[in-house]
């Protein structure tokens, strides 16, 4: 559901990473223990499978053999681990700076989200309950993250300066960008492949493609087919983005650059699975002096920054503190 997406990542504020906290079924037998130990705090095993819980089942649904499902299973717990404990430690940095959220600045995000999306308080909820997630649930993730980002207004964003040689430096290395020329918009209709081995259901696939690619010779709307029968991006309309053809992988490149507006490629095989891509327009832009880019430099150069400095810091900060991860 877009809406859900919407309202979810304008919950981020900063940090790039959401972490959905749903309601969590526990099994029958399930004991509760602690999982890691982060100072004077703990995170218990029922926090990082309620965590999990909602990655593991779109994990689950993408069909991956069972040993390849588990070795990512474990990727995803040491990841969600470790962005707990990284929570933990900022929550704790935010005691000592005397930094917190007020009850209104939630109630006033809120009220902006429900604006922006033309929601009521009852359209809001359901939005959330959709995704597994109540209103006071929603808070506290709200909250957290509201935290979070003042303290990196507080310990990082205040230490950063872009300089003039920065920006010359980042515009001179980037001429494809600020260049000017053609972008081409794609979109795309995709259908992973479980197991290459497996060529029965590659077979399988590949008719179901043929079926799309059919329906797209017989006039039927691109967005259509893609919420037919793509396996991603369907909320999106299959859009992927815009791009210079030296963006694009050879294979890619070499299916679009003869293509018109409004046309579509014949099935091709890449590492995603099986994909038609469908060419929106091309967006012919004129060269973009210095001056005119500084701004949009300057902004991307600093969130960069701001990027490997809070890491930076957060690693810091892990080395300082005592961590006790317990299996």
């Amino acid at each position: 559901m877009k809406l859900v997406k919407v309202i979810m990542a304008a919950a981020f504020i900063w940090s790039g990473l959401f972490i959905n906290s749903g309601a969590q079924i526990l099994e029958p037998e399930f004991v509760d223990r602690i999982v890691a130990v982060v100072n004077n705090d703990i995170i218990t095993l029922f926090e990082l499978r309620q965590t999990i819980k909602p990655l593991a089942e779109r994990l689950k649904s993408m069909g991956h053999p069972a040993r390849q499902e588990k070795i990512m299973l474990e990727k995803i717990r040491k990841d969600i681990l470790n962005q707990l404990i990284e929570t933990k430690l900022s929550e704790q940095e935010s005691k000592k700076a005397g930094i917190s959220v007020r009850k209104e600045e939630i109630d006033n995000y809120i009220k902006r989200m429900q604006t922006t999306n033309n929601l009521t308080d009852e359209q809001f909820s359901k939005a959330l309950a959709t995704d597994g997630m109540s209103i006071e649930e929603y808070r506290r993730h709200l909250e957290s993250q509201i935290l979070r980002a003042k303290l990196v207004n507080l310990k990082v964003k205040s230490k950063i300066v872009v300089t003039n040689d920065e920006v010359k430096k980042y515009y001179n290395q980037h001429s494809e960008e600020y260049g000017g020329g053609s972008k081409y918009q794609l979109f795309t209709i995709i259908k992973k492949i479980p197991s290459p081995t497996d060529q029965a259901a590659k077979q399988n696939i590949r008719t179901t493609m043929e079926q799309a690619l059919a329906k797209l010779k017989n006039n039927v709307p691109f967005e259509a087919v893609v919420r037919e029968y793509s396996d991603a991006l369907v909320e999106e309309g299959g859009k992927l983005g815009l791009f210079h053809l030296g963006d694009l992988s050879p294979l890619l490149k070499t299916a679009v650059m003869n293509l018109k507006q409004g046309e579509f490629t014949d099935i091709i095989e890449t590492d995603m699975g099986y994909q038609i891509i469908f060419l929106g327009e091309i967006i012919t832009s004129t060269d973009k002096a210095l001056e005119d880019a500084r701004t949009e430099i300057e902004e991307k150069l600093f969130y960069k920054s701001v990027d490997r400095k809070y890491k930076d810091w957060v690693s810091q900060l892990r080395d300082q503190s005592h961590i006790k991860i317990i299996y």
